[in-house]
């Protein structure tokens, strides 16, 4: 099965931070990556990575999870949280 891909339009339906929010915590590797749609500049999100992102957020009260590395495991593409 294909992946769904969300335009920004969906993406505020589902997260209502501003493009700078967006811009910001996807800089930091705490908000999954955009992709590049087209060369004019439409991008998209992978739907799954932000259903993913969001239950992370709900179980941790809000707040990021710890990163793996953090935790102890051994996650060389983890991103520490502060």
């Amino acid at each position: 099965m294909a992946r769904q891909i969300i335009n920004k339009r969906g993406l505020r339906k589902l997260v209502p931070f501003s493009d700078a929010t967006f811009w910001r915590l996807e800089q930091a590797g705490k908000f999954p990556k955009r992709i590049q749609l087209t060369e004019g500049g439409a991008v998209g999100w992978y739907l799954d990575e932000i259903e993913e992102w969001i239950e992370a957020r709900v179980r941790g009260g809000g707040k990021a999870p710890p990163s793996r590395r953090a935790a102890g495991g051994d996650d060389s593409t983890s991103v520490a949280v502060a």
